[in-house]
């Protein structure tokens, strides 16, 4: 535990140094626009930082026991009722809270997407009517999540419980919905199991999809009670073999665990320390706050660190410009420089009024006929209007003689079906947003071709006579050169960024965030499935008793499945353009708002070093000084908790 306690506390440091650093920064922007601008930028990051929160996100195969699992972990004997077949496509999230209170949150209405119906509070017993698939079949009741407050001690440190639905066999629908969540994961708990069967194939290739969102996944072996210890191990070593050469590591760095749900409830409703030891609980626990919980904080730094750091040498670069012209007095020195700069401050002019627009209106044009294509091929391939469909009616017309055949067979379809548009529907969201990223990665390499042809100039340092006396210039150049030298050589790092400008080091370096766009459609396609699944529910409450009957009644369900696959499917390109829109157009206004200011700072400073008196001077140079020497302080700390987080990485 001493051990925890000390990477807890570092981590925590760590963690608190770089929402220090990002504060700093802000207190040091200019007010107006450029304040606000980076403020915009850096919310994230500081949001994300100051959160307690450590989500463990539960997933795994159905009939794992993942609810009798949650139950025990927080010494809950019938908190989340355990699916007796399949769990619904409902999301349960476990939070700590003053007292217990249970809240449903319901979907939008496709008719009304800005509407939908408002959050209600429900007893413990009324779980299963909105949780389980006996109580809500097809999750026919719209829930989107039911947030579950608890006052347990775990949860009051943060831990945040997600149990998403169970996926594999049949139930691939539940797949997306379980990535909706995988990228906020902190840590994934897979539920295995001791009785069912050893992992299979479709839960390595679930593994591995989900691998791509996070690598800290946790293999839980549940119900070690309904089997005899050899069987056990055995499955255990089984299990590692396979897991360890699907995804490539070592056996004995993969986090086992082996528990028994029974055995903890037996422990906790008896306080026996035996069956608490036998239920293999005492092991994970000690795991949780030994290495799970201590590392969180170190989590989210390395998570964000890499953000800072454009903004951190864009803005300090800016500073040091503005003190080697305020430490020149040299009428001609100024002179040359504002020309340099009020040429490059035209060829911006010019390239904003004459080159941008163009260059905009091709990405617009470009991303108009993006959403066009993805609006036709969500009609051609999620729509009853597909001619496959009709042949589904013909196959079921000549494939069935009685009502019941006609009932079992029209199931399959539908299930074929619905899992086809959800398919179909998350290859054309993933595509668009992959495509979407490309045309706003080609804007920004034009944008940055055109700025390495506008760079601002260069101020060399001039030492003015009446600006330090003679003993004193050795030390001022000194300090010229010293500059000079942190920024450069932090440049290996960001030469792409200080070559083309400050403003377009934070353009790229902060709100380009590709990884927020793929979150955004992941919980499309999840909404997508629920709608689709809730449409063919209707089919199954509408049974026909003549095989002429059942089959109408499946061409009317297909019909009404289509429709909402294919009008859910549209609404969420709808939102997710919406969002990718309005980051390319703040990303766009930012560049050039950014960069704007960058020319007036320096032509400003310009203007008033030829007026200054010496004293007014030398005030404008210990203030800029003192703002660099912020700057150079703020990067060092940057510095040293990279270095902290990754020993390998030099110092600069």
């Amino acid at each position: 535990m001493e051990n925890a306690g000390a990477s807890s506390t570092a981590g925590t440091q760590l963690k608190q140094r770089l929402i220090d650093v990002a504060k700093s920064h802000l207190s040091l922007s200019p007010d107006g626009e450029q304040k606000n601008e980076r403020q915009r930028r850096l919310a994230p990051l500081l949001d994300a930082l100051s959160s307690n929160m450590f989500r463990l996100v539960v997933m795994g195969e159905v009939k794992k026991g993942k609810s009798s699992f949650i139950n025990a972990f927080l010494g809950e004997q019938d908190l989340l009722p355990p699916a007796t077949n399949v769990a619904t496509s409902t999301v349960y999230k476990v939070v700590y809270g003053p007292k217990e209170r249970i809240t449903v949150f319901f979907l939008s209405d496709d008719d009304d997407p800005d509407k939908a119906p408002p959050p209600i509070e429900i007893g413990r017993h009324r779980l299963p009517e909105f949780g389980t698939e006996e109580g809500n079949p097809s999750n026919v009741r719209q829930v989107e999540f039911i947030s579950v407050e608890l006052p347990n001690p775990l949860l009051a440190e943060g831990v945040v419980i997600v149990d998403t639905p169970g996926v594999g066999g049949l139930f691939k629908k539940h797949r997306d919905i379980t990535f909706r969540y995988a990228p906020n994961a902190d840590v994934v708990f897979f539920i295995l199991d001791s009785v069912e069967a050893v992992i299979s194939a479709d839960e390595i290739q679930f593994l591995k999809e989900l691998r791509k969102n996070t690598q800290r996944i946790l293999f839980l072996q549940t119900k070690t009670d309904l089997a005899d210890i050899e069987q056990v191990l055995a499955w255990k070593k089984r299990n590692l073999e396979v897991i360890s050469k699907a995804l490539e590591v070592d056996v004995d760095r993969i986090p086992y665990f082996l528990v028994s749900a029974k055995q903890k409830q037996r422990a906790d409703r008896l306080q026996n320390s035996e069956c608490l030891q036998e239920s293999g609980y005492i092991e994970l626990l000690k795991y949780l706050r030994e290495n799970l919980i201590p590392a969180r904080d170190e989590i989210l730094t390395c998570r964000w660190l890499p953000t800072l750091g454009p903004e951190l040498l864009a803005a300090g670069k800016l500073v040091a410009d503005r003190l080697n012209i305020a430490r020149s007095a040299h009428p001609l020195k100024l002179a040359e420089y504002e020309s340099q700069l009020s040429s490059a401050e035209r060829e911006y002019d010019r390239w904003q009024s004459e080159v941008w627009p163009g260059q905009y209106r091709t990405f617009l044009d470009d991303v108009a006929r993006l959403k066009r294509d993805s609006d036709k091929q969500i009609h051609d391939q999620v729509s009853p209007d597909h001619p496959d469909c009709r042949a589904s009616v013909r196959l079921l017309e000549a494939n069935s003689r009685t009502a019941d055949e006609a009932n079992a067979m029209a199931d399959q379809l539908l299930d074929e079906w619905a899992e086809r548009w959800r398919s179909n529907t998350s290859s054309i969201l993933y595509h668009f947003q992959k495509s979407y990223l490309a045309i706003s990665e080609n804007l920004m390499g034009r944008i940055a071709s055109e700025m390495k042809t506008i760079a601002l100039p260069e101020f060399d340092v001039e030492v003015a006579e009446r600006r330090v006396e003679k003993e004193d210039r050795p030390r001022v150049i000194q300090e010229a050169v010293m500059t000079s030298n942190i920024f450069s050589g932090m440049a290996a790092e960001a030469a792409k960024y200080l070559g083309i400008g400050a403003s377009v080091a934070a353009y790229f370096g902060i709100v380009s965030n590709p990884v927020g766009w793929a979150i955004g459609a992941a919980a499309g396609v999840g909404y997508v499935a629920t709608r689709i699944w809730a449409a063919k529910r209707g089919f199954d409450v509408a049974r026909e008793r003549q095989r002429d009957a059942a089959i109408a009644s499946f061409e009317r369900a297909l019909v009404k499945t289509g429709s909402t696959a294919e009008r859910s499917a549209i609404r969420v390109l709808q939102e997710l353009a919406g969002e990718l829109d309005s980051a390319s157009r703040a990303k766009a206004d930012g560049f050039r708002l950014s960069t704007k200011y960058e020319f007036t700072a320096r032509r400003d400073e310009i203007l008033k070093s030829k007026t200054r008196t010496v004293e007014e001077a030398k005030a404008a140079e210990n203030r800029l000084k003192e703002q660099l020497g912020r700057y150079q302080e703020l990067l060092k700390q940057y510095q040293e908790i990279k270095v902290q987080l990754d020993p390998e990485v030099k110092p600069a």
